[in-house]
């Protein structure tokens, strides 16, 4: 009887440590909004059909709205789920800035194609962040709503996939890919947002981008794009760490897209049934970039799979809604996938977030 009494108060209690747990997390929940910077990854239509236009075409937004949104996915995009987990709405994009009256729900300045440096001669990591300081101004955005909000920065990989340079090179180009990270998250800072979220590299070996020299079969295992990916990211740990280190009331927390991928595309548990083959691709050196393409007669030619949920990416280089959403799962709950924090959540209830 004394044993089941027992039972029975330890089982009581620990339903109220995970209820006031629950309260607790879902409290701490208070940011603001969300302001973003990077590139495709997150680009919710700052690149418009002018300069990219594939994003803007269908299949583009098929499962998420229904139509294209400027989102280089099929539906919703990491930082989408981000904001979801925030109980946000997601950020506007800073061309649609003159949609909406409300100018302190957040904004995403990211671009399709950007980069550090003028890799696709799309707006840099620098100009957004210059937009966001002059936005600061023109909407009069106060200081306390910047300290309760968060940025989110998704970069790097359109200057890794068109650098052109010598082997020998690469170290060097890589220091001023991360320097110039680095600079743009102090800037933020500066600019009044304390709480701050970067992703390293996607996996350089394994996206459609290097797959398509063999037809979307398996990573490539190419030495010289693993190594190039190790440094980029061991680099840019280690200089955000200082960056913190010398700024007390900076709180960054680099969330590890090349572990996360690289766990979702080779655990089978992860649940997608296909995770080289983009679901929307054309064939070749320059037809794997074709999704969304029609010939002279308007027919495709590219292929669709015909549930893009089971695949972990969509194009040419994107995950797709479903990839996205497992990336976010993993950044947000699971250990392992992040750095300076075991997770989000934790990030998020020890700066109080």
């Amino acid at each position: 009887m004394t044993s089941t009494s027992s039972y029975k108060r330890m089982l009581i209690q620990t339903v109220i440590c995970l209820i006031l747990s629950s309260l607790f997390v879902s409290e701490v929940h208070g940011a603001k909004a969300i302001y973003a910077f990077g590139d495709s990854y997150i680009d919710a239509g700052n690149a418009n059909a002018s300069n990219d236009p594939l994003s803007w075409t269908k299949p583009y937004g098929m499962t998420w709205p229904g139509y294209p949104s400027g989102r280089a996915s099929n539906g919703q995009t990491q930082l989408d789920y981000v904001a979801e987990k925030f109980n946000l709405p997601s950020p506007i994009a800073f061309q649609q800035l003159k949609n909406t009256t409300n100018l302190t729900q957040g904004v995403n300045f990211a671009v399709g194609g950007a980069g550090v440096t003028y890799c696709w001669g799309h707006p840099t990591l620098h100009t957004q962040v210059d937009q966001f300081e002059a936005f600061i101004k023109s909407a009069n955005i106060s200081k306390s709503h910047l300290k309760e909000s968060v940025a989110f920065i998704n970069i790097g990989l359109n200057d890794h996939t068109t650098y052109h340079g010598e082997l020998q090179g690469i170290p060097a180009w890589i220091d001023i890919i991360v320097d110039g990270i680095t600079y743009n998250i102090w800037r933020i800072n500066n600019l009044g947002i304390k709480n701050i979220m970067v992703t390293n590299l996607p996996p350089l070996d394994c996206g459609p981008w290097a797959t398509y020299i063999n037809n979307f079969t398996s990573c490539t295992k190419n030495e010289t794009l693993i190594m190039e990916n190790i440094q980029h990211n061991e680099i840019l740990a280690k200089a955000i760490q200082t960056l913190q280190h010398n700024t007390p009331d900076m709180h960054v927390i680099l969330l590890n897209q090349t572990q996360a991928m690289n766990y979702l595309l080779s655990n089978k548990s992860s649940g997608f049934v296909n995770t080289t083959v983009p679901c929307c691709h054309g064939w070749g050196e320059l037809g794997y970039w074709q999704c969304g393409v029609n010939n002279e007669n308007g027919d495709p030619i590219y292929t669709l799979c015909s549930n893009p949920s089971e695949t972990f990416w969509w194009d040419q280089g994107h995950p797709s809604d479903a990839g996205a959403k497992a990336l976010i799962e993993l950044y947000w709950s699971m250990i392992g996938f992040t750095r300076f924090g075991r997770n989000i959540e934790s990030w998020i209830r020890r700066y109080s977030i």
